[in-house]
């Protein structure tokens, strides 16, 4: 057994035994449930939904893009707004459409990793454990690379669980609101969309490890690793939502330019945000309905003219992966310990 392996053993073990690797699981998998009370609650009030659907006109089609009157601006506005469905709520409550909820979970997996880097890094620090390990004559980029591969592990064994708890929670809503259960839905494509959608997420995430890793290994110090993070994420959250509701705003001013906009600073900083990027790469640039934001963030970006290839995004976020473990692996090889 090589030195990087392991490393890596040691690693998980540290992880998977620390109380808080469980804590957070179950918070997830708590929130996942709540999130799936709250449709089912929707589901009583089927009714006076349906009501509202038949009662609801959708907006006329909207103008030409070159059309930057406020009556246009307003029809485009309107094309964003979505009347919440009974049927949207009874489909991600039953087979397949229950598994979409786990699309939506990549903001508390990447917290999770916040706190699971102060596990594997920022106490190592306080206790002077990883400077025992440099000690003893272990190669420092095999020390992050383990960490890194460590913390992949956890998300991915998170993304499983998640997964099957879903089936299992899938099985008698499905049941209990269908009546039965039909198994037509297992055929390779369904397959074939799970793989890939759990792949996407969880290389969103190991992004994210990576930048998660460097902050840790540059500070040195939990405590301070952990308040520049949170602040770091939420910031990065609230300019995503921030600028949507700003350029929203924007389509209702009759001096609105879209091209103004998309070669605007306000363009080019939405399009290499992580967030912006995240959600094209996971959803694959098609977000169901379920993911209001992400589906209203969408049409926004299509009308704007912004880029939504999920290949660019994917092309960024291994670019942010990549930059970021070369600045771990350059910051701890320099570092004083």
């Amino acid at each position: 057994m090589n030195t990087f392996t392991r490393l890596l053993q040691v690693e998980l073990y540290k992880l998977v035994r620390h109380p808080l690797t469980i804590t957070l699981l179950l918070l997830i998998i708590l929130i996942l449930s709540q999130r799936l009370n709250n449709h089912y609650n929707e589901i009583q009030h089927i009714p006076d939904l349906m009501a509202q659907i038949e009662a609801y006109q959708p907006p006329p089609p909207a103008q030409a893009l070159t059309d930057t009157s406020t009556d246009a601006s307003r029809q485009m506005m309107g094309a964003f707004m979505t009347v919440d469905s009974p049927h949207k709520y009874w489909v991600v409550l039953t087979y397949p459409g229950i598994f979409q909820q786990l699309w939506l979970t990549t903001d508390w997996l990447n917290i999770a990793l916040i706190l699971l880097a102060i596990i594997a890094v920022g106490n190592e620090f306080s206790w002077g454990t990883i400077r025992m390990a440099v000690m003893r004559g272990l190669p420092r980029y095999q020390i992050v690379l383990a960490k890194l591969f460590a913390m992949a592990t956890i998300i991915f064994i998170y993304l499983i669980i998640c997964w099957l708890f879903l089936a299992v929670v899938g099985f008698f809503l499905t049941d209990g609101l269908n009546g039965t259960v039909s198994w037509d839905f297992l055929t390779g494509s369904f397959w074939q969309t799970q793989i890939l959608g759990l792949g996407r997420i969880w290389f969103y995430c190991l992004t994210f490890t990576t930048f998660v890793l460097a902050i840790n290994l540059w500070i040195g110090n939990p405590g301070p690793a952990f308040t520049l993070l949170f602040v770091f994420y939420s910031l990065s959250l609230l300019i995503y939502v921030s600028l949507l509701i700003l350029m929203t705003f924007a389509l209702t001013s009759p001096d609105f330019v879209i091209t103004e906009v998309k070669d605007s600073i306000w363009g080019w900083l939405i399009v290499l945000l992580p967030h912006y990027n995240g959600r094209l790469f996971i959803h694959w640039a098609n977000p169901p309905l379920i993911a209001n934001a992400d589906f209203t963030v969408h049409r926004l970006a299509t009308f704007l003219d912004l880029s939504t290839n999920p290949w660019r995004a994917a092309t960024i976020l291994l670019s942010y992966g990549l930059i970021t473990l070369t600045l771990s692996l350059i910051s701890f090889h320099r570092r004083e310990l």
